[in-house]
This record gives C-alpha cells, sequence and structure tokens, in this order.
C-alpha cells in the first residue's frame, strides 16, 4: 500500500513528462505562485500553528520547486514537480500524523496525572483534620468582650458584625490586627492574658471551651 502511494505521483510524472500536457504545466506554476504567496504571507504572522507547522509546509514546497528551476524543459519540469511535492505531501502527512498522536498522548498524560494529584490532595485534606487553636474560647481582652474561634482568630463578641481584633497563635502569642511589632500579649496556661511573658500585666482572660 505504502509503495503504492509513491508509485502513482510517479507515473503521473512520467505521463506528464511523455505526453506533453499543457494543463499540468500551468498547474504546477499556478501551485508555484501560491506556495510563495502563502510563504510570505506566513512569514511575517505570529502564531503557533504558523510557527511549527504551516511555515515549515510552505517553506518546504517551495524548495521543492527551487530545485526543478534549472530544468529547461517544462514538461519535464512539471512532472518532475508533481513527484517530488506529492512525496513531499505524503511526509508531510505522515510527520503531522506522528505530530497529533504525540500532542494527544502528552494532554493525555497531563489530564491523568492532574486527575491523581487532585483526588490525592483531596484525600490528604479529608485525612488530616485541620488543628484546633488550644485558646478557643470566649473572655475580654482590654475591657472588651471576645472569643477566639478554632482558627485562633480572636472577634469582638460584642459587635454585629464580629470583626477580627487579633490573632493568637497555638503557643499563645496575641497579635493585633494592623500589629507592626508585635506578638502585643501572651495567654499563660491560666488562660491570663498579659502584655509581657514575664512581669507583664494583666490585660485580659480567656476560659478555653
Amino acid at each position: 500500500m505504502a509503495a503504492l502511494l509513491y508509485l502513482i505521483p510517479l507515473v503521473a510524472g512520467v505521463l506528464v513528462a511523455v505526453l506533453k500536457l499543457d494543463f499540468a504545466v500551468s498547474m504546477t506554476d499556478s501551485l508555484e505562485t501560491w506556495l510563495h504567496q502563502k510563504r510570505m504571507n506566513n512569514g511575517v504572522r505570529q502564531g503557533f500553528i504558523r510557527r511549527w507547522f504551516l511555515r515549515p509546509f510552505f517553506w518546504g514546497g517551495s524548495q521543492v520547486m527551487r530545485l526543478t528551476e534549472g530544468i529547461n524543459n517544462e514538461y519535464i519540469q512539471s512532472g518532475t514537480r508533481i513527484v517530488l511535492f506529492s512525496i513531499f505531501m505524503l511526509v508531510a502527512a505522515m510527520v503531522a500524523y506522528v505530530a497529533a498522536i504525540f500532542i494527544a498522548v502528552l494532554i493525555g498524560v497531563v489530564i491523568v496525572l492532574w486527575i491523581v494529584f487532585a483526588v490525592l490532595g483531596a484525600s490528604d485534606g479529608a485525612s488530616k483534620p485541620v488543628p484546633q487553636n488550644p485558646f478557643k474560647g470566649r473572655g475580654r481582652y482590654k475591657n472588651k468582650n471576645v472569643y477566639i474561634d478554632e482558627k485562633g482568630v480572636m472577634r469582638d463578641a460584642e459587635s454585629m458584625y464580629p470583626f477580627e481584633v487579633a490573632r493568637v497563635s497555638n503557643d499563645g502569642n496575641v497579635t493585633e490586627s494592623g500589629s507592626i511589632f508585635g506578638p502585643d500579649g501572651v495567654i499563660n496556661g491560666r488562660g491570663d492574658i498579659k502584655d509581657a511573658p514575664i512581669l507583664g500585666d494583666k490585660i485580659g482572660h480567656i476560659n478555653p471551651d
């Protein structure tokens, strides 16, 4: 089958040269002009398909025409061009076929990897419980009623929209929202909030849940 694909253009080229078919000469001349115009047009435009597919195709086709310019007999030249351009087309089609398979496989691998990592990430997230802040509870801080949620966010308990007052780390450091030099306090084991770890003044107290 493959040999037949190469044999048909060869027979056609020989018939053009032997029978001196004028329409074949006109056809190959028009093909040369078309290839040249397309090569020039795609040479100034950008794009993935133009760069990796169209430009090489039109360049290769133009080279076929250039290689046969030295043949003086227009019928032999036309027949030779038919043979060479047909072979070039067959090779280009095989290259495009292989490239399409490669791209399809690559996309498939990327999709499979994305699904695998997404599933693994979801299972890891489901199996690892979010650690709860040990100081979660309610109390007072600087004369305000506050509560600390499971994420360690201290919020104003008196406001209709409880805004963030401070952040409490798992080791008890209290850093007020907008503070640059924090921490601004520390919670000890009894739930007392002091403005310094040692000999600090009591500025609040939290009753852990």
